[in-house]
């Protein structure tokens, strides 16, 4: 039944067949042109932990379903190394948003390695957790008498609301905040300043991890302009509910929710909003942001409450004069007009295609310029140089056991996908063995190489004769290949300088690139995807 649910949450989420579009032009900028940016918003990087066991919506149905249930083994190994250089190449002085997702099962591991990457940008960021940062595959949150599906896809570390938010706390204001330490829950505020940008933050954070739900941190920057004239962006938590978001609730009327499904804001919440937009009167700009999307209306399938956020937002956009309000979580991008010439703007992501950010220029009187900036072709980012076009020779070939989207292959994942997430690390390892061997260029770690693909080589063996495909012991024997294997990629990426540096930042760019193109046209069934997209409704 649980299955069933699942793939019930992956149909109403993806809805039908998204439209396949153009992209307007006239809507987008270069990466090069957005260096002088003044606030850059990013979103849905959705980290996958590589050395996970299976759970049952990682399967070939819910995958067929919703698009997104899997991703190439490629996406989980090389995307935090992607990241890391694509915001080291971004200009360091703009105001940096990002509006969630940074894991995806919701494992501490993968939240760790998101805020590692983070360390690429050097500038002032901030962070609102999104669906996926707190809630079980992005969409429920367990009883915590009842987690051990959760625990085991996470290898033990599973990452509830109230972690992600501790998490964030510690990360980037060294605010060490203990559960063990709080009675019932604690409120944690705090302010920052970086040049010409305040920030201040509010977080109420539940001990109690059947609570967990109802954790949440509001956000407000300031960013100063020329003489007395500033603009107001209040970050809203749009994953803070009354009640515990789970699968099950799909087949409930009315008042519960699934957190990929419907994001929900709390009115203890909304009075922290509420009391900060009343002040930020007179700004040159107000804007709010949040990971979920605004609904149309109460029979949208996927966004912010109707009447646990929409509605509410509507009204305080018009009393606050608010222009707009910024998006993340369709992976899609774009504009559209939502009501009384209020702009709702939503940020592409940085896992699936269009890869894409949104850049915003400021000016005296507010508002100047908010772009996308999207890499549909092969011209890498700023700062990593060269086109992956150039690079060919070091994209995996369709024969090979490890392409980009053989995990469709039923021969080898089988009829229902059964096998998927064996074969998804042994794929993710033969990546990392061949990342290792093109980088290591003193071949200091040619015995581990050697090594390894004796091992694969028997597993691959062992997968196309169907022995031991379903054994966890298997599993259990490939995690410490690929976390050896990463710490020795990890080596090699920290010693790296000059041409090597620029070579291991191009690798694992065009690595992330190819994945998502090759998984798009896979799932959009179009032999080329550059210059198109989803539609967004």
């Amino acid at each position: 039944m649980k299955i069933t649910y699942m793939a019930l949450v992956a149909f109403l989420v993806s809805g039908c067949a998204a439209k396949v579009v153009s992209i307007d032009s006239n809507d987008t900028v270069s990466a090069e042109t957005a260096a002088s940016a003044d606030v850059y918003f990013v979103a849905d990087n959705q980290v996958h932990i590589y050395n996970g066991f299976a759970y049952p919506v990682e399967n070939y149905l819910s995958d067929k379903i919703s698009g997104v249930a899997v991703r190439p083994p490629q996406t989980a190994v090389f995307a935090p190394f992607a990241y890391k250089a694509f915001l080291k190449g971004l200009s360091q002085s703009p105001l940096l948003i990002h509006l969630g997702d940074g894991a995806d099962v919701s494992c501490q591991q993968e939240l760790n390695r998101f805020f590692d990457a983070m360390e690429g940008f050097s500038g002032p960021w901030v962070f609102v957790p999104g669906n996926h940062d707190g809630f079980y595959t992005g969409n429920s949150q367990y009883n915590s008498t009842n987690t051990g599906e959760w625990d085991h896809a996470c290898v033990d570390k599973r990452l509830d609301k109230t972690d992600a938010i501790v998490s964030y706390l510690h990360r980037r204001f060294g605010r060490v905040v203990s559960k063990s330490n709080i009675d019932g829950s604690q409120i944690v505020q705090g302010t920052w300043t970086t040049g010409a940008v305040d920030g201040s933050y509010l977080a109420s954070i539940k001990s109690d991890p059947d609570e967990a739900h109802r954790s949440y941190i509001i956000q407000r920057v300031t960013i100063g302009l020329q003489g007395s004239e500033r603009v107001e962006i209040v970050i809203l938590d749009t994953s803070h509910y009354r009640n515990p978001p789970k699968y099950r609730n799909v087949a409930l009327p009315g008042g519960r929710k699934i957190a990929g499904f419907t994001g929900e804001i709390l009115k203890e919440q909304m009075d922290v909003a509420t009391e900060w937009l009343s002040e930020a009167k007179g700004a040159a700009l107000v804007l709010i942001a949040g990971h979920h999307p605004l609904k149309r209306s109460a029979l949208t399938a996927d966004g912010l409450a109707w009447y646990g956020g929409t509605t509410w937002l509507r009204r305080t956009m018009e009393k606050y004069d608010v222009a707009g309000y910024v998006s993340a979580h369709t992976h899609k991008g774009g504009s559209r007009e939502i009501w009384d010439g209020k702009t709702e703007w939503n940020v592409a992501s940085l896992v699936d295609w269009p890869l894409g950010m949104r850049a915003m220029w400021l000016g005296d009187n507010g508002l100047e310029g908010f772009r996308e900036v999207l890499f549909v072709d092969d011209e890498t980012p700023q700062g990593i140089s060269g086109k992956c076009g150039d690079s060919a020779g070091w994209k995996f070939q369709k024969e090979d056991f490890h392409y980009y989207t053989r995990y469709r292959d039923q021969k080898l994942t089988g009829p229902t996908g059964k096998y998927m997430q064996h074969y998804l690390l042994v794929a993710e390892l033969i990546s990392l063995v061949e990342a290792v061997d093109r980088l290591d260029s003193t071949r200091k770690y040619s015995t581990l190489v050697s090594e390894q693909r004796r091992f694969i080589a028997g597993a691959i063996h062992k997968f196309y004769q169907r022995r031991d495909t379903e054994s966890e012991g298997e599993i259990e024997d490939l995690h410490p290949r690929l976390e050896s294997t990463m710490k020795a990629l990890e080596a090699l990426v920290d010693a790296a300088t000059g041409k090597e540096l620029v070579t291991a930042n191009r690798y694992f760019w065009c690595q992330l690139w190819w994945a998502a193109k090759e998984d798009a046209q896979r799932q959009w069934d179009v032999d080329n995807v550059t210059g198109h997209r989803r539609r967004w409704d």
